[in-house]
């Protein structure tokens, strides 16, 4: 028999974590995260300009995050929202 170790099996606890942009969303009453939605969709809404109109409207959004959001590469992604 194999003695086992106390710290056998350990690994990093990962937490799953939406991006900003989703969590924003999520905070949202449906008809906002419907415009928000169809702003993000809008490739006329630079990510900048996105972010500078929302955050006129006391919502702040980096438009790095915005980017990342559009272009599929947040953890949104890994959640499968």
């Amino acid at each position: 028999m194999t003695k086992r170790t106390m710290l056998e099996n350990l690994e990093p606890i990962t937490k799953p974590r939406t991006c900003k942009v989703r969590t924003v969303m999520d905070s949202l009453d449906t008809q906002d995260r419907e415009t928000l939605a169809k702003a993000l969709a809008d490739p006329r809404w630079s990510p900048y300009a996105l972010s500078l109109a929302l955050e006129q409207r006391g919502l702040a959004l980096a438009d790095k995050l915005i980017t990342r959001h559009r272009l599929r590469r947040c953890s949104c992604q890994q959640l499968g929202k």
